[in-house]
């Protein structure tokens, strides 16, 4: 219907519909160039983050995919205060089976 409106297509603006991409896609790639800074709290309560490296761009939100986040990677085990970076460690695959929280910030170099 928003195609023979031209009038609403004007108010959603020409970005892929969102019924089309999975809501990973739309948190990654919604500043194109800017560094990805992702936060997770895992089923365990344990904290993860990271530098996004990598992520599954299926389109349906699964349970059967997962992220990659670079060094540096942090780690808050199930309640802690404290989160520790884990020495030695260049990257970390997290599935989203076991995300039950996850942030996204932008950082601009």
């Amino acid at each position: 219907m928003a195609a023979r409106l031209p009038w609403v297509r004007r108010m959603v603006g020409h970005r892929e519909h969102e019924a089309h991409i999975s809501a990973w896609t739309m948190l990654f790639t919604e500043h194109p160039g800017a560094t990805v800074l992702v936060g997770v709290v895992l089923d365990d309560g344990s904290y993860v983050t990271g530098t996004l490296l990598s992520f599954s761009r299926m389109r349906e939100d699964v349970a059967d995919r997962e992220i990659t986040l670079r060094a540096p990677i942090g780690y808050r085990a199930p309640g802690e205060r404290t989160l520790t970076e884990l020495p030695d460690v260049g990257a970390a695959a997290i599935s989203a089976r076991t995300i039950t929280l996850l942030t996204v910030s932008y950082l601009r170099e």
